[in-house]
């Protein structure tokens, strides 16, 4: 099966990322691991790991975490 996606914004966490991945139609996604402009990590919200887990496999979505463009070397 081919699936079809697009770099899906997670303003506001991952359960929010999962609605607008739904919304689009979505059947992969691609999301950033951090903010691509700084260093700093948000930690993840109690259950926030396990939320996401479950609603990315009740819409059948594959997810692709992107590096932030500060490591990039070249």
């Amino acid at each position: 099966m081919s699936r079809c996606g697009l770099h899906t914004s997670t303003a506001g966490g991952l359960r929010e990322m999962l609605a607008r991945a739904g919304a689009l139609g979505e059947s992969a996604a691609q999301i950033f691991v951090k903010s691509n402009r700084q260093w700093r990590i948000s930690p993840l919200a109690e259950g926030e790991a396990d939320g996401f887990l479950a609603g990315k496999k009740a819409q059948d979505l594959w997810v692709c975490a992107h590096a932030g463009y500060l490591i990039n070397v070249a």
